[in-house]
């Protein structure tokens, strides 16, 4: 599973015409199971102390690697961090920041689909 921390239309596959990219919300909890039933992982983060952060809220060692990353057929898990601007040498969450995770993953026929291909549960 790649873990990342934005997504960007630059991910999307060459000569992609159709389809939708499906964003879904998950709870830390989720997002540590679904990382944990993944297999190996891969970073996307690029800044060494968000890797760290969101490294730490996953329970893993997560280095930083300014990678490209185009979507293909396996979900990827974007974690969103939300606050300050992280002061340099960051160990732990600042007053008032979170970090929100997201599954991702194209789908070409719609949200339903893309959730039980993820084995995420859809209200």
């Amino acid at each position: 599973m790649i873990i990342a921390n934005a997504i960007s239309l630059n991910m999307l596959p060459a000569g992609l015409s159709g389809g939708a990219i499906v964003f879904l919300r998950v709870t830390p909890e989720e997002a540590k199971r679904l990382v944990a039933a993944s297999g190996p992982v891969v970073s996307a983060i690029g800044h060494a102390d968000t890797a760290r952060l969101v490294g730490r809220e996953l329970g893993i060692e997560l280095p930083a690697d300014r990678r490209n990353v185009v979507l293909s057929g396996e979900p990827m898990l974007v974690a969103q961090y939300l606050g300050p601007r992280l002061p340099e040498g960051a160990t732990e969450l600042p007053e008032g920041a979170r970090i929100e995770f997201f599954v991702v993953a194209l789908s070409y026929d719609g949200r339903a689909e893309a959730a039980r291909n993820l084995g995420v549960q859809v209200s």
